[in-house]
Formats: C-alpha cells, sequence, structure tokens
C-alpha cells in the first residue's frame, strides 16, 4: 500500500461501489450489478464505466515505462504520452551498458551500439570495449585501397602518354599502339552497370 497510485484506485473503487449501491436502494447483487453497468461515475481516477459484455472497467489505462536513464515516462494513451512505447524492452544487460553512456548522451561513445548482452557492438573502422579503438585491420584495407586506385590512375595516365608519342610516328608505332592503349570510359545515361572501358 506503499504506492500513491494504487491507493487512488482503491478509493475510486469503494466510491463507485458505494454510489452504485445508493442508486440501487439495495445491498442485492443484481440491483447493484445494473447500476454500475447503467451509467459512468466519475471519480478522481478519471470517468470509470463497466464493458456490458465483458464487465471491464472501459476507462483507457496510462501506461508508463522506465528509461535508461531512470526516467519514468508515460508511453500510452498516444494523446498524453511523452515518449514512445519501446518494444520490446531491452535486457538488464543492455540498460546497464546504456547507463554507462548517459552522461555523454553517445551510446559507446557514438561509434556503435549496446547489444542485448551488455556489450558494444562496434561500428566498421572500431573496436574496443566501448568502440573507442581504431580497427587497424580496417585502416590497413582501406589504406591498400587507395594505394591500388592511385596505381591504376597511374598505368593509365602512363598509357595515355605514350599513346601521344605513338601519334608522332615511328618504325614501331603499330605495335606500341596495341600494347599501350590510351583508355576511355563511357557510360549509358541510367548510370547502372553500364559503364565500358574502351581504346582512344
Amino acid at each position: 500500500m506503499r504506492d500513491l497510485f494504487n491507493r487512488a484506485d482503491l478509493f475510486s473503487s469503494l466510491c463507485v461501489v458505494a454510489l452504485a449501491i445508493e442508486r440501487a436502494g439495495t445491498v442485492e447483487t443484481a440491483s447493484v450489478q445494473r447500476e454500475l453497468l447503467a451509467d459512468g461515475f466519475l471519480e478522481v481516477g478519471g470517468n470509470i464505466s463497466f464493458d456490458p459484455v465483458t464487465g471491464q472497467n472501459t476507462m483507457q489505462q496510462i501506461a508508463m515505462q522506465f528509461r535508461s536513464e531512470r526516467r519514468l515516462a508515460t508511453v500510452w494513451p498516444r494523446a498524453v504520452a511523452s515518449d514512445p512505447l519501446y518494444f520490446p524492452m531491452p535486457t538488464w544487460e543492455q540498460r546497464q551498458c546504456l547507463q554507462t553512456f548517459d552522461a555523454s548522451g553517445l551510446e559507446c561513445n557514438g561509434h556503435g551500439s549496446c547489444g542485448e548482452d551488455g556489450t558494444c557492438e562496434c561500428n566498421k573502422g572500431r573496436k574496443g570495449t566501448y568502440c573507442s579503438e581504431l580497427d587497424n585491420v580496417t585502416l590497413w584495407a582501406a589504406l591498400w585501397t587507395v594505394l591500388g586506385l592511385l596505381l591504376l590512375v597511374g598505368v593509365i595516365a602512363s598509357s595515355c602518354g605514350i599513346r601521344k608519342l605513338i601519334r608522332r610516328g615511328g618504325p614501331w608505332r603499330s605495335r606500341m599502339h596495341s600494347i599501350w592503349p590510351c583508355l576511355r570510359v563511357t557510360c549509358s545515361p541510367s548510370g547502372h552497370s553500364a559503364c565500358h572501358v574502351l581504346p582512344i
């Protein structure tokens, strides 16, 4: 009985029963039941009425949830909700992980997300308990990719330079032309898988 919300519900329930008995003028069960179903009762908990088929209270209840920052939020009904409904609720381990970053507001230092087991699931390029470290393997892969692209550009540029020399003439012109063509990339207007590399 320490919960004030439950105390208010109990008080409202007793008031509703008392009013139904007053309206019926008797404590006979069937008469009181008819009064309970006949009209609503305005009490501290709101406008209370009962469904004639199920006998349940039709008043819409308020649903609340605790957020990771230990704040109690109203999530239902939508008309009075302060926060969206969080479903399914995170595991206790995941909540512990979320609370670790309450001060900064950046889950896993902004480089990942808290998994169900309570550990940070890091984004690509990050590692460590809280995703605060750089992943050297990913960095090396990116570096080699860049170097490979630069090498390809250099080869194409060299090919175009030699092609210009070939145009000036020479006894080995036809042979070198077949070995060092200058490349040109053409694409269709749609730009979807319709690009071709052609010699100039």
